[in-house]
């Protein structure tokens, strides 16, 4: 794999990890200072609007999709992705991102060997669409 486009895939991963920590630690400090304010306003019997959450896993249809459209991506000849007709994918995991991005994490095999270096990392918009790979 091209180093450039290794650090690039790193630095997507890294970026996804930092993201994930970061919603977890303000979902915590939300849920503390909530409940500090569902007690105010249950005082002054006043109520907001509860704003949708910043996270939320795929349902279903969400992850079917998302496969399909990563499949098809890999399927498809693109300038991004040097294959031959012997190269091989398995989906080894799907990462699901903020706002409905999902990041599908594929092995590559050439004619049943594991490609070293050769991962394929899809990701997709909340629809399944193929956003990037």
């Amino acid at each position: 794999m091209n180093p450039t486009m290794r650090s690039g895939a790193v630095a997507v991963l890294a970026a996804v990890a930092l993201t994930t920590t970061s919603l977890t630690a303000a979902t915590a400090a939300s849920a503390s200072g909530t409940q500090a304010f569902n007690t105010q306003a249950s005082n002054t019997q006043a109520s907001a609007p509860t704003p949708p959450p910043a996270f939320s896993p795929p349902n279903a249809q969400q992850s079917k999709s998302a496969i399909a459209s990563a499949d098809k991506a890999l399927a498809g000849d693109t300038a991004a992705l040097y294959k031959s007709a012997d190269d091989e994918f398995k989906l080894v995991r799907s990462i699901a991102g903020t706002r409905g991005l999902q990041y599908l994490s594929y092995q590559r095999s050439y004619r049943g060997l594991p490609v070293y270096g050769g991962d394929v990392i899809v990701a997709t918009d909340k629809t399944g669409q193929s956003v990037d790979t």
